[in-house]
Order: structure tokens, then sequence, then C-alpha cells
């Protein structure tokens, strides 16, 4: 049980508090700053992976969600979540084989010849909590107002890049709320690539 505690003893000593009496208090952190990070991998606990399937009952896909831990700097053990996904895109390739390789799995990617052989890779590659580096920058979405098939919201990007948008603070920082036709969005980290 807590203990009660008179707020008008003398003899009380407390720590100064620090805070901004100007600032939002119940706005959220900044997103991580884009640049290149160190993290760690692994899949996001109690989250599995999930797949869409054609008309005919083929796997077209399969996706499940990554927590990013940031290594070093100045944002040591930040996370970061992403989402990975075996669906083919104009390139040829998808997300998880990007993931490989940048993991150093680039060999044993030659044989994966389906979306379960690519999940299960990534499965073991994330058993050593492995490290690669990524590329990061903001983004920030709006509701087009539909849903998608599973009766989501869908969001379309409006704008990337927090060095081109967004306003930077006097202590250096960016602001990462842009008011887009009049509405306030604030601003996702976005991974643009991984690699070693």
């Amino acid at each position: 049980m807590a203990d009660y505690i008179d707020l008008d003893d003398a003899s009380l000593e407390s720590e100064e508090v620090p805070f901004d009496p100007d600032a939002d208090p119940f706005a959220g952190i900044d997103p991580v700053p884009a640049e290149t990070y160190l993290v760690k991998l692994a899949f996001k606990e109690g989250v599995g992976w999930d797949g869409n399937r054609n008309d005919n009952g083929q796997l077209t896909s399969l996706w499940t969600q990554l927590v990013l831990t940031i290594a070093d700097g100045d944002h040591e053990n930040r996370k970061i979540f992403d989402m990975a996904s075996t669906m083919v895109n104009d390139s040829g390739t998808n997300k998880v084989a990007g993931i490989l390789k940048a993991l150093g799995y680039e060999e044993e990617l030659k044989g994966a010849r389906n979306h379960q052989d690519l999940a299960k890779l990534l499965g073991k590659a994330l058993l050593s909590e492995p490290t690669c580096h990524i590329d990061l920058d903001w983004i920030w979405k709006v509701n087009t107002g539909q849903k998608n098939a599973k009766n989501k919201d869908k969001y379309k990007v409006v704008k990337r890049g927090m060095v081109k948008n967004a306003k930077q603070r006097q202590n250096g920082t960016y602001d990462p709320i842009l008011t887009i036709n009049g509405e306030d969005i604030r601003a996702q980290e976005d991974i643009i690539r991984y690699k070693e």
C-alpha cells in the first residue's frame, strides 16, 4: 500500500520537476528523427503471420509486425514498429527479402520458393536477435474516408521527408505536426531501407 504524504510537511525534500508549462502534456513523443540507425530486430510479441489469398485460394502474401530497437546513439532503446510482408512489389521483390539480405541471408534466400519459405527464413533469422541498419524518414498520412477489405480505414501518404517538410525548432529538432487542409497531422516513422 502506498504511503500517504502530508504535502505541508516542511521536512519533505523533493527534486525539482523540470517541465515546460506551455507544452501539450497529452501530445505523443516525437517520432525518431530521419537518419540511419543500427537496430535489433524481433517479432512483435503476440503477433503471428497473417495472409491474403486469391480467388483460387492460393496464398498471395504473408505479413507480420516487427519491433526494431535502436541499438546505439541518442535514441538507444527507442522502439520502431514495421510491417514485414512477402507481397511482391513492382521491382519483383518484397520487404521480407530485403530484410533477409540486410541480415546476411542472401544465399539462403536463393532457396526460398514461396511465401512460407520466406516467412520461415525470417523466423530463423530473428531467433538470434540480429542487427542491421535502417534508413528512416518521416511521412504524413491522411484518412481517405474509404475502408479496405477488412473494413479498416484506408490512409494515403500526402507528405514525405522530415527535413523537406517539417519546421525546425530553435533547439534543432523538427516539429512533427503539419497542418494539411486545415487538419493537424502528426508525422510517422517510415523505414526507407534495411541494409547491413
